[in-house]
């Protein structure tokens, strides 16, 4: 028969003095004054929890959550309905709630001398069959803890219980059953320290390990419990999963509750705080780090100012984490930083203030779209400017096989140049790259260009009838062929290369001519074998013809 020690047991009281304390009758007579009422909170969800260790040790209970409650009064015995039950009983106490969908009121009596007793308990349940009253009584009376409790106290208990259930069923009467079971139990008080209440209060406290089998009645069965008490009433009981016997760290629960108490024994803590506070700056961010000075802190507060302005906290990081990274920094602002650690509602003193500031980093859009056209005896370039804040560009040129080096620069927003200083038959490079002061962006994308050897001469001097394109000869070609054409008055003519994507490759004639018959040597040895276009226009006359280069 598994039972919440909690639910049937009072706590303590007095001042605080060591962490090794020591709970007295009088902490108990103080808890039991009539009256006095004392809240008892169930987690039902909670499945693990840590035990901490044997020895000094320190426990944080502050993530257990409330599933139900009740209030437990003291009252006199002489009061209570099962008095004649307990004769023995110094104190009595009540509570009344709903329990699994059941209301019941139960009373509960005890004794204070050199042991803290219990006699039993009483409790009438409203069940749907009718009222169900269980009395258990204890003998000898149990005891519950061996007075004064102190770190390294020992004590037992072998008795016995009988379990006394009434039902009265309305129009039938009532039906008596008992039953009898054996009871051991073994307590040893292994731990003593600090426990963080779910309400944040942080208390000295003694860890009672109780080992409790019970038999009899077709039933055998055993558990473990952990009890943490305090001298002023608070106090958390633990069950432990069937089967897990650990003493230290994480462990499966199959119960927990806490009760409240008088406040009165609130332990001062203290934090000592961080020091040797670093600021490093990152790529986009100022990294934090930190000397961690404590061993009971709950985390770290980080604060920050800009310029001359206060301090305010920007982050908020667990215990033992000694580093933070302020993603939210500009650049040319200086920033100051300071941390101190917390335990609860308590604070350390500020670390030493660490100052950086993250320097203008100017950036330039790299140009793209990178375009060259052969025209005569030059290459025109041309590009995207995307960017807002050039100075200007940077043109560089690379000769066949040889290292790109600078050829001139542009004012900012030009995006055109016309390279003359070139070579027929020569295949050059370029690309182009933005500056703004001495910061330079990523380059262009890079593109070839070579002018074919072309020569333009005339054929005859009389005036021809119309205009005329002829087809090229010989073609296919590889890799010079000829182009002729004829004009029947002065005109600007423009004659271009284009290859099957639309792209002009080469610029063969862009000026005027006078009338006449012209021909037009085109040298390729630059281009790769395929498909091209010429196209020729003079005044509104334009004509295109294909020509195949097969090398």
């Amino acid at each position: 028969m598994k039972q919440i020690t909690t639910i049937l047991f009072l706590l303590f009281s007095a001042a605080i003095i060591h962490a090794q304390i020591s709970v007295t009758a009088g902490d108990f007579e103080a808890q039991l004054v009539i009256g006095k009422q004392t809240t008892t909170y169930r987690d039902g969800t909670t499945s693990s929890i840590n035990l901490g260790f044997a020895g000094q040790s320190s426990w944080d209970f502050s993530s257990l959550t409330v599933s139900d409650e009740f209030v437990t009064e003291s009252k006199t015995v002489g009061s209570s309905p099962y008095a004649a039950d307990f004769p023995g009983a110094e104190y009595s106490s009540n509570y009344a709630g709903t329990f699994q969908g059941t209301f019941s009121n139960t009373w509960v009596y005890n004794s204070v001398g050199d042991n803290y007793v219990s006699h039993g308990t009483g409790t009438v349940a409203n069940s749907v069959a009718g009222d169900v009253i269980t009395k258990i009584a204890f003998d000898p009376a149990q005891i519950e803890y061996k007075l004064p409790i102190e770190y390294q106290s020992t004590w037992n208990y072998s008795g016995q219980q009988t379990i006394s259930t009434t039902i009265t069923v309305p129009f039938l009467g009532q039906t008596t059953t008992s039953i009898v079971q054996q009871r051991v139990r073994n307590f040893t008080v292994d731990a003593y320290g600090t426990m963080k209440m779910p309400d944040g209060k942080i208390l000295n406290a003694l860890r009672i390990r109780e080992e409790n089998t019970l038999t009899g009645d077709n039933v055998n069965t055993s558990s473990v419990l952990y009890h943490f008490l305090t001298k002023t009433g608070e106090s958390v009981s633990i069950t432990l999963a069937d089967g897990v016997t650990a003493n230290a760290g994480n462990v499966s629960i199959s119960a927990v509750s806490w009760t409240t108490g008088d406040g009165t024994g609130v332990v001062e803590v203290t934090v000592a705080a961080p020091s040797v506070l670093i600021a490093t700056l990152g790529t986009s961010s100022i990294d934090l780090n930190w000397t961690d000075n404590a061993d009971n802190e709950d985390g770290y507060y980080v604060e920050r100012a800009e310029g001359s302005g206060s301090f305010s906290q920007i982050a908020q990081v667990v215990s033992n984490v000694n580093s933070y990274s302020d993603n939210n920094v500009m650049s040319g602002i200086e920033y100051h930083y300071r941390v101190r650690g917390f335990v609860g509602s308590t604070t350390s003193d500020y670390s030493n203030t660490a100052d950086a500031t993250i320097l203008l980093e100017i950036t330039v859009s790299a140009p793209t779209s990178l375009s060259a056209v052969v025209g005569e005896n030059k290459i025109d370039l041309s590009w995207s400017d995307n960017a807002d804040n050039e100075d200007g560009y940077n043109i560089e040129r690379a000769v066949g096989n040889g290292s790109f080096t600078k050829i001139t620069q542009v004012v900012a927003n030009v995006k055109t140049y016309s390279d003359a200083d070139t070579q027929a038959s020569v295949e050059y490079k370029y690309r182009v790259q933005a500056y703004s002061g001495s910061t330079t962006s990523d380059y262009s994308n890079t593109v070839n260009a070579a002018i074919a050897l072309t020569g333009i001469s005339e054929v005859n001097n009389t005036v021809p009838h119309s205009y005329e394109l002829s087809q090229n000869y010989p073609n296919p070609f590889n890799p010079t062929t000829k182009i002729n054409f004829s004009l029947p008055s002065s005109e600007y003519v423009s004659l271009k290369v284009y290859d099957v994507s639309g792209k002009e490759v080469s610029e063969l004639v862009n000026q005027n001519l006078s009338s006449g018959t012209y021909s037009v040597d085109f040298n390729v040895a630059k281009l790769s074998s395929g498909i091209y276009f010429y196209k020729f226009e003079a005044g509104n006359f334009i004509k295109m013809k294909k020509l195949m280069l097969l090398k």
